[in-house]
């Protein structure tokens, strides 16, 4: 808003007396000068007696922005200045008249023109007018108040967003004042206009200042997996993406399920990736893994859902054998057992088995992959008075599973070879029923079915052939025991 001056001027008006009193025109103190709206000036109604006799003139004034006394004694052939003080209230041009009346002759009139300029200015600028900020940083501008006006003023000071360092101030013509705005840009993002006022009784200016607030920080979490499937007792990696997307640099701390990992400081577009695992101890079902990242500027988070399997989903173990297994007595038979891993997880396999003492197993432990299988084997040697079936089961234990396979040992008599010896107890030959089968290679197995007078060196062979057996069973038995 700009101050207006003003000028004041008025027409004088020749009054013609038919009495001898007189009116004369109006006239300025000190010549016609610039006044400005709602300002005051004084004038000077001069007003002179000519007649003979003293009189009182009464002046009629039908104007409320005019101020001039009712009446004023004049003596004969005097002349008298009569003050009028003119207080225009509005911009242009105003007409006044004013009635002089005397006792002895008839009323004059004489009138005015008055030109009411305003003359109050005031302008508003700022610096900058426009500006990029951070959120949450502060956006400060200088407002430069001048009164470009001719005449003291007070203005008041607004804003439409924001503090200002004063809310009004005085100023004389052409002087100016700064005065600093200061903008919470928090919870501002985007385009922002800033509306800046000063104003006094009717005159006022406005700024508009323009911010774009920006999210300065920022930044991208991302948990990989978002899904995983796992079983009890195990733990499972993971990994934490993060990129300060922001324009700035920031220091974060991350924490996984509540827990701090560790404080990293990344420059603008800077990424980085944690590795982390979370070892577990719980039962079937389901549970949300949490990573948070946080700064002084901003806070996001991540979550992903970690499924624990039931233990019978995890680890399970086969045993594959012959159900039913033949053997003739004092022989030896080899039973190959297949171990197999079912689960989804290495297992180790303790091996035991309940049955008769002359069954044996070639590994007390087994260690297998997922998927995969070992062989072991069952060595049965049963001896001649064995005869019979009998039931064998073979375990395999680990933490998480246990089988177990049934088989039946059918023991089956051996065939019989028959030496007769002479019956008058001569050296010849005696009775003598020996029961040989088998090869190194399948396991020999050998026993004494009957055994009657002999001589010495026949005792000798039997005993000798005994031995070869005996030795040649242990053999075989240590060969599968060290497969």
């Amino acid at each position: 808003m700009e101050f207006k001056n003003v000028l004041m001027c008025f027409v004088a008006l020749a009054v013609a007396m038919s009495f001898a009193g007189t009116v004369s025109a109006l006239d300025c103190t000190s010549g016609c000068v610039d006044v400005c709206v709602g300002n005051s000036k004084d004038l000077i109604l001069k007003i002179e007696n000519k007649g003979t006799r003293d009189d009182t003139y009464v002046i009629s004034n039908p104007y409320d922005w005019v101020d001039v006394q009712d009446s004023v004694f004049i003596e004969a052939g005097q002349t008298k200045n009569v003050g009028i003080t003119v207080t225009p209230a509005k911009e242009g041009v105003s007409m006044f008249e004013l009635t002089v009346t005397g006792s002895y002759e008839a009323p004059k009139t004489v009138g005015g023109k008055i030109e009411a300029i305003e003359c109050r200015h005031v302008t508003v600028a700022a610096s900058p007018t426009e500006k990029q900020v951070c959120e949450k940083f502060p956006a400060v501008f200088d407002i430069i108040v001048k009164n470009t006006g001719q005449v003291e003023d007070t203005y008041e000071l607004s804003t439409s967003m924001g503090s200002l360092g004063q809310s009004d101030v005085t100023l004389a013509p052409g002087e100016s004042r700064t005065v600093k705005l200061t903008v919470d840009t928090e919870g501002l993002p985007g385009d922002n206009q800033i509306m800046v006022s000063a104003s006094s009784s009717g005159v006022s200016d406005t700024q508009a200042i323009d911010v774009l607030v920006k999210n300065c920080y920022s930044a991208e979490l991302r948990l990989i997996p978002e899904e995983k499937s796992i079983c009890p007792c195990t733990s499972v990696p993971y990994q934490v993406y993060l990129k300060n997307t922001g324009d700035l640099e920031d220091e974060y701390t991350l924490t996984i399920m509540g827990n701090v990992m560790q404080t990293v400081r990344l420059d603008a577009g800077e990424s980085r990736i944690f590795n982390f695992s979370v070892p577990l101890a719980f039962g079937a079902g389901s549970r949300e893994i949490t990573a948070t990242a946080k700064s002084a500027k901003t806070t996001l988070s991540d979550s992903g859902t970690l499924t624990v399997k039931g233990v019978s989903d995890c680890y399970s173990v086969s045993i594959a054998g012959s159900d039913v297994v033949e053997v003739e007595a004092c022989t030896a038979e080899t039973v190959p057992l297949k171990i197999k891993n079912t689960g989804e997880n290495t297992q180790i396999f303790k091996l035991d088995m309940d049955g008769p003492s002359w069954v044996y197993l070639s590994k007390e432990e087994a260690y297998v992959d997922p998927g995969q299988e070992k062989e072991v084997y069952m060595y049965i040697s049963p001896p001649y008075e064995a005869v019979g079936t009998y039931t064998v089961k073979v375990n395999a234990t680990s933490v998480f599973s246990q089988n177990m396979i049934e088989l039946t040992v059918k023991v089956n008599p051996n065939g019989t070879a028959t030496v007769t010896a002479p019956s008058n107890g001569s050296q010849g030959d005696s009775n003598v029923t020996l029961n040989v089968s088998g090869n190194q290679s399948d396991g020999i197995t050998g026993g004494i079915i009957s055994l009657g007078a002999a001589p010495l060196w026949k005792m000798m062979v039997v005993g000798v052939i005994t031995t070869i057996i005996v030795v040649i069973l242990v053999v075989r038995f240590a060969v599968l025991v060290k497969k």
